[in-house]
């Protein structure tokens, strides 16, 4: 059985990214084809970010994009190699 490490994205609570850098991130995770787990928060309005995301429905169909999950729980489980962030003092 072959062990299989999943990249897990977040960008904090308060951080926002370009449309630009999601668009980014988002083809990067399209072309590597690895599994990813990355966390998309609702903006103040109430709006999602990954409304920035032309490619989400490509995404969603390879992992998951979720709004909220315990950060905890996620980085503790053994399946997680990979963890891009801001690095907000949260997050370290």
């Amino acid at each position: 059985m072959t062990n299989v490490s999943v990249t897990y994205i977040a960008f904090g609570s308060y951080s926002e990214i370009s449309s630009q850098l999601m668009q980014l991130i988002g083809q990067g995770l399209l072309k590597c084809g690895r599994p990813f787990l990355w966390l998309i928060r609702e903006g103040g309005t109430g709006e999602k970010d990954g409304g920035k995301l032309s490619c989400k429905d490509e995404l969603e169909k390879q992992e998951k994009i979720l709004s909220w999950c315990s950060r905890v729980e996620v980085l503790e489980h053994p399946s997680v190699g990979y963890f891009l962030t801001h690095y907000g003092w949260n997050l370290t």
